[in-house]
């Protein structure tokens, strides 16, 4: 083995430790990216509920629709 491949593998390891770091970080950008779409997600389902709710009972039930 020269100081050629000692070099290479090195650098290769540092590189892979580089993408494995890189991936974590993505990985926890995305979680909670995820996490606050979902929260949002939801507060929609309630809101949506809610005016659904309202409107049923201002229209006397007359909405055709049910939960």
């Amino acid at each position: 083995m020269d100081g050629g491949d000692v070099s290479e593998e090195v650098g290769s390891s540092h590189r892979s430790g580089e993408c494995e770091a890189l991936g974590k970080a993505i990985s926890t950008t995305l979680g909670s990216v995820i996490k606050e779409l979902d929260s949002r997600a939801e507060n929609v389902a309630q809101s949506q509920d809610e005016l659904f709710l309202v409107l049923d009972r201002l229209t006397g039930g007359n909405l055709g629709f049910s939960l």
